[in-house]
């Protein structure tokens, strides 16, 4: 990436830095656990962003636009006041704060999409020994060990629907 482009992105980033904390600090504290529930929504859905086709999208300009989302979900988290709430609500904030730091860190540090050829590697014949597979695993995980073979005539389409976005992700710039 030329320094151009780089300077670009930088003072863009920072303007939206600025932005967000102008726009939150205008904004008044909630103690609604519903509005926990809500962000906790978001924050998945944001987590799977795909193109149109449902093919998980791992482009630059994507995983930037991911960030600068996850800043303003952070701000909104920090406006939630959890005064008077039961313990298990709090634990719940809390975790939700962990999680939006796990994203923060795998798209500023980690970048499997990057740098990892294994995180690619969709397609698995056997249940992991783990919730979501040794390291990191792009969604769109076809896990054929759920199906039951010979397939029936919707388990073909399901099956087909899944392996088709595999080219459109391997050519992603």
């Amino acid at each position: 990436m030329n320094n151009k482009i780089l300077s670009f992105l930088s003072v863009t980033i920072l303007l939206l830095f600025v932005a967000t904390i102008k726009s939150n600090a205008q904004q008044p504290k909630t103690n609604s656990y519903q509005s926990l529930l809500q962000l906790c929504k978001e924050l998945r859905l944001l987590e799977r962003t795909s193109l149109p086709n449902g093919v998980p999208d791992y482009r630059s300009q994507t995983i930037i636009k991911t960030q600068q989302t996850l800043l303003q979900y952070k701000n909104r988290l920090q406006k939630i006041d959890t005064t008077g709430w039961a313990v298990e609500k709090k634990v719940d904030y809390v975790l939700l704060h962990a999680e939006m730091n796990a994203l923060d860190y795998n798209c500023r540090i980690l970048k499997p999409w990057v740098r990892d050829p294994a995180f690619y590697a969709i397609v698995f014949n056997e249940q992991s020994d783990t919730p979501d597979h040794e390291g990191h695993t792009s969604f769109a995980a076809v896990e054929l060990w759920n199906y039951h073979f010979p397939l029936s005539a919707d388990g073909v389409k399901k099956l087909t629907a899944q392996l088709k976005i595999i080219p459109p992700l391997y050519e992603q710039p």
